[in-house]
């Protein structure tokens, strides 16, 4: 599983280190590493370059993501 907390965007130049394509992937990989059976795209849209330009981790912007657009579905894989 990916320690997502540690896969921030840019390091401390301001260097960007994670493409948003990378992020898009990081996110789905997260998902599914915590047992979900679907990934990212099989979930109603979310506001994914919004999270990408804010700076979240990978694992805020699932969580964000399931608060405002999956009507918390899928609470039972994000928080165990």
């Amino acid at each position: 599983m990916v320690d997502a907390r540690l896969s921030l965007l840019t390091d401390g130049y301001g260097e960007i280190i994670m493409t948003f394509e990378t992020f898009l992937k990081q996110c789905d990989k997260e998902l599914i590493g915590l047992g979900c059976p679907i990934g990212i795209d099989d979930m109603p849209d979310a506001c994914w370059r919004d999270y990408y330009n804010d700076g979240m981790c990978v694992i805020d912007a699932l969580q964000t993501a399931n608060d405002d657009h999956w009507d918390n579905d899928l609470d039972q894989f994000l928080y165990g």
